[in-house]
């Protein structure tokens, strides 16, 4: 231990230093890389996972439009609707709502009202 000059602690020293920074140096560059790859892997899915769930709304928004309509029809015949019924229409329109139905389901279900027969 005694025998290392000042010169070798030195070059000791600048090494560290040289392969602390170079270490450093490629993980920054690793991980942008790696997050580069991943995100051009990840953005098509991305897509098609938006695309998806406007397709799956779509399909909810129709499909409440059919219960309602036929609901609103019956309701209009005069047909009787057992209390669990009501309370499903009920939940199905406010559903409706939030997806932002069209008006003439709205219009309809307050024209029915008014005649007392919902």
């Amino acid at each position: 231990m005694e025998n290392f000059t000042i010169g070798e602690i030195a070059v000791a020293l600048a090494f560290i230093v040289s392969f602390a920074g170079s270490v450093g140096y490629l993980k920054k560059n690793l991980s942008d890389w790696v997050s580069a790859a991943v995100k051009k892997e990840i953005e098509p899915m991305q897509k098609d996972l938006l695309a998806m769930r406007e397709e799956s709304r779509n399909i909810d928004l129709e499909n409440c439009k059919n219960y309602l309509v036929t609901y609103l029809a019956n309701a209009e015949k005069g047909t009787w609707f057992d209390p669990i019924e009501q309370e499903r229409f009920w939940e199905e329109y406010e559903h409706y709502q939030k997806c932002g139905g069209n008006s003439y389901i709205r219009q309809k279900v307050e024209k029915l009202k008014a005649e007392n027969k919902l």
